[in-house]
């Protein structure tokens, strides 16, 4: 979703792990909270009451993704019905070139990141992820993680000579492929319990170049119905059916960067 610049009153958060930098416009008004739900809804409800008050107009909340350290902020603006725009932030840096502004601490990006929010048109307003679809992102990261660990224990194996850690690795090998087993069984699971990942998964699974196992993968990211037609939706995960001349002048535009063996490690993490 999608809004022109509609909004002249805005707050944004540059977040850290324990903390938040506040910057409001118009005012120029900057603080330092903690990174509490709590904290984080008596700040905004105050700031609506002011803004009902003073009938500052629309009101935008504007963040970084921090690798999930936002999550209060999100949660707090969803139940609080604020509208949210959770900014890219090599996007933000060029706005910040743009502006002159090289210095760098939490306060300044805080502002830089409300200047953004003020400034920009047409920002994408965060939409939260569904109950099923979190669930399934969770499930998948803890698949990634062992995954990871299993191939660097694996690794480890190779160069080992002495027999008790050797043993321990053994050992540790077999525990993490029985974790991943079971971790990949709830992933099915949750598929099958779940209506419209199922549908999901049925509609990708009809496409060429997507195989029986990317569904899990891809279902996550594929939410936008701009992407649900046939030949759309693979040219957006960057797979073409094939490499052939036929297959590409059917999918226009797919840079070379579609090629399997680019797009594979990105949608074949299984």
């Amino acid at each position: 979703m999608t809004m022109n610049n509609a909004f002249n009153y805005v707050i944004a958060f540059d977040v850290a792990k324990h903390s938040l930098a506040v910057h409001i416009l118009p005012g120029d008004e900057s603080h330092t909270i903690e990174n509490k739900p709590k904290v984080i809804r008596k700040l905004l409800i105050a700031q609506m009451r002011r803004n009902a008050n003073l009938g500052l107009g629309p009101l935008l909340v504007v963040c970084e993704a921090t690798g999930g350290y936002e999550r209060h902020l999100l949660e707090v603006c969803e139940e609080l019905r604020v509208a949210t725009h959770k900014a890219h932030g090599s996007r933000v840096r060029h706005f910040a070139k743009y502006l002159g502004l090289i210095a760098k601490n939490d306060p300044i990006d805080a502002r830089v990141l409300a200047l953004y929010g003020l400034k920009t048109e047409n920002l994408r307003l965060h939409s939260p992820l569904a109950p099923e679809l979190a669930a399934l992102l969770d499930l998948r990261a803890r698949r990634d993680q062992i995954q990871a660990m299993l191939l660097a224990e694996t690794n480890r194996l190779e160069h080992v000579r002495h027999a008790s850690v050797t043993r321990n690795l053994k050992e540790h090998i077999a525990i993490l492929r029985k974790a991943l087993a079971a971790i990949e069984a709830k992933i099915a699971a949750h598929f099958q319990a779940s209506e419209a990942l199922a549908r999901k998964a049925a509609l990708m699974g009809t496409l060429k170049g997507i195989g029986p196992r990317q569904p899990q993968s891809c279902s996550p990211t594929c939410q936008s119905s701009a992407h649900s037609a046939g030949p759309q939706q693979p040219a957006w995960l960057a797979l073409p059916p094939s490499t052939t001349i036929a297959a590409k002048q059917a999918f226009p535009g797919i840079s070379r960067q579609a090629e399997p063996q680019y797009a594979r490690p990105y949608t074949w993490p299984l």
